[in-house]
């Protein structure tokens, strides 16, 4: 590679925070893809929880399970940076008090010009089938069960937060008093 090439060629720093979450330092821009830094006390630290982050000029969110939405609310308040997700984490951040301004919803296929020469593609992310019956063919797509009524699917999303919070103290305390749309009322299935 030539000097005059090298010299033109931007830096990038890419730092994996375990899971599925990345910061990158990208022409003076911060970008996060998923949020998931803050860890359970027996689990290995991953450098920074989402309350020490003060810099992020772009959040993108893959989806909102847990492990990778969980800090996002944090990030945008303490950073002012938009966070880029689908509808549904947007819905689940908005109703975690980020202001609308910083919301903005993506279904996929969208570029987001993040300025400076750096652009980020979305694409959809066919992972939020939670409850859709298993195959051995990772090929087929998730359509979720259709045959299973609301109130059921919501009495499954309840039992499985009881068991998130039985197994995990700290996350429960989380869960519990930031998440206020993860533990709705159900009716009777």
């Amino acid at each position: 590679m030539s000097p005059a090439r090298a010299r033109s060629t931007p830096a990038l720093t890419l730092e994996w925070l375990g899971c599925a979450t990345f910061r990158v330092a990208v022409k003076g821009l911060t970008l996060f893809f998923d949020t998931f830094v803050d860890r359970v006390p027996s689990a290995e630290p991953v450098g920074v929880r989402s309350a020490e982050v003060t810099r992020a000029d772009f959040v993108f969110i893959s989806h909102a399970h847990l492990d990778h939405i969980l800090g996002a609310d944090t990030l945008a308040k303490n950073t002012g940076a938009p966070v880029i997700g689908s509808y549904e984490t947007i819905r689940v951040l908005r109703q975690n008090g980020v202001p609308a301004e910083q919301l903005w919803p993506v279904s996929g296929r969208e570029t987001l010009d993040c300025g400076r020469g750096v652009s980020v593609s979305v694409f959809p992310a066919l992972h939020s089938c939670t409850w859709a019956a298993g195959t051995a063919d990772a090929g087929a797509p998730c359509c979720g069960e259709l045959q299973v009524p609301y109130q059921q699917r919501q009495a499954r999303t309840e039992r499985a937060l009881d068991a998130l919070h039985a197994t995990t103290a700290d996350i429960s305390d989380y869960v519990g008093g930031r998440c206020r749309t993860c533990r709705s009322p159900t009716a009777a299935s």
